[in-house]
């Protein structure tokens, strides 16, 4: 379209040369569907921390892609590609099993943490999804509740019902839900104790300019919501040590970001909360 206005003819004939960003997206989908496979999908873990106690509570399973020819491939370059290609309905199943393997796996080291896991839309239109996430946590060694489902807020609104339906079978499971990016959708109140969920988290943009007036009330207003619907309230993108006071004068429950640590390979997450503790 944008070759045909530019043309003087209004019209242009189809040639690769013209389309080189869908020629790279067919070539990502493919390499990515390969990297499944392949074993190139890792999950870095970054934990989620008791602002009251201080203890290591949790911790969010964010998935990477470590190409061999492309390096280290952020998660915004490949997820919306997984998404709109459907593989996310093959991704997110391994990452639901792969991060549920390695809370078994700490547990077994005495390191009790939840975990939580990213589904997306097109998980929830899945009619196999359900299905799959329970044979995942049957099989796991761990109870349900160990893991969380984190939904966005704008997610939850979109075919409100049928959202519904499924967070429903996985209440039912004991697997947690959780409203991630909270503050940034438009869902209402009375649409908000309907759902079946657990959490609701923060967006990190209001946390990270907690200085304006108008993001504090907010956090300051979903905080309270929290307490009255008996939510778990955790708040993204903790960033330093003057945001982790506000937070915790605020009285907020959990909160993670770089304040406490970036994500990191399973390896280092077990260390890291053994210096926690003693710092």
């Amino acid at each position: 379209m944008f070759a045909a206005k530019r043309s003087q003819t209004r019209y242009r004939t189809y040639g690769a040369e013209l389309d080189t960003h869908s020629q790279t997206r067919i070539a990502l989908a493919a390499d990515l569907r390969r990297a499944l496979s392949a074993n190139e999908l890792v999950l870095h873990y970054q934990p989620q921390v008791d602002l009251a106690t201080g203890r290591v509570v949790g911790a969010e399973a964010l998935l990477r892609w470590s190409d061999p020819h492309r390096g280290l491939v952020p998660p915004m370059h490949f997820i919306p590609l997984a998404e709109q290609t459907g593989l996310i309905n093959e991704i997110t199943p391994w990452v639901v099993r792969e991060a549920l393997r390695q809370v078994r796996a700490w547990r077994d080291e005495d390191l009790c943490v939840r975990v939580s896991v990213n589904v997306a839309m097109r998980n929830l239109h899945d009619p196999q999804f359900a299905e799959s996430i329970e044979a995942i946590v049957g099989s796991s060694g761990v109870p349900a509740n160990a893991l969380t489902l984190e939904i966005t807020e704008g997610t939850m609104m979109l075919e409100a019902e049928r959202v519904l339906e499924v967070l429903h079978r996985f209440r039912k499971m004991g697997i947690g839900i959780a409203i991630d990016n909270f503050g940034t959708g438009y869902s209402s109140l009375s649409y908000l104790s309907r759902l079946p969920v657990d959490e609701i988290k923060i967006d990190k943009s209001f946390v990270m300019a907690l200085a304006e007036r108008g993001n504090r009330a907010i956090v300051e207003s979903v905080i309270e919501l929290g307490r009255a619907f008996d939510l778990r309230v955790v708040a993204e993108g903790l960033k330093n040590q003057a945001t982790l006071q506000t937070m915790t004068e605020l009285k907020c429950p959990v909160a993670q970001g770089f304040h406490f640590s970036a994500a990191m390979p399973a390896e280092f997450f077990r260390p890291w909360t053994q210096m926690w503790a003693r710092a």
